[in-house]
């Protein structure tokens, strides 16, 4: 036999959840688009999407993982002059791997 909630039931239990802990959910953001985003409000619930631009994974994995980080205070200049030369010598590798050997 098969267990049914009712959307009244479910609503009130996330907004219960949602009062103690972090409830992520498909939600509409202001472009309408349909998200996945911590939810604030039961009301705001879309459970009749389709699919969404972003996978949900991106919650649990984010796109970015920190590498490598220094405590140095770097100026602007610094940090510039720095991203250039790394730039620079990922174009000149690059170009050295289109050139083909004679």
């Amino acid at each position: 036999m098969p267990f049914v909630v009712l959307k009244k039931d479910l609503l009130k239990w996330i907004d219960k959840l949602a009062s103690d802990k972090e409830v992520f959910a498909p939600i509409l953001n202001k472009r309408g688009e349909t998200i996945f985003d911590k939810l604030q409000d039961s009301k705001k619930l879309q459970l009749d999407y389709q699919t969404t631009m972003l996978s949900p994974r991106r919650l649990i994995h984010p796109s970015i993982q920190i590498m490598n980080q220094t405590s140095q205070k770097v100026n602007q200049a610094e940090k510039r002059e720095k991203l250039y030369l790394a730039c620079m010598l990922v174009i000149y590798m690059h170009s050295q791997s289109l050139i083909e050997p004679s």
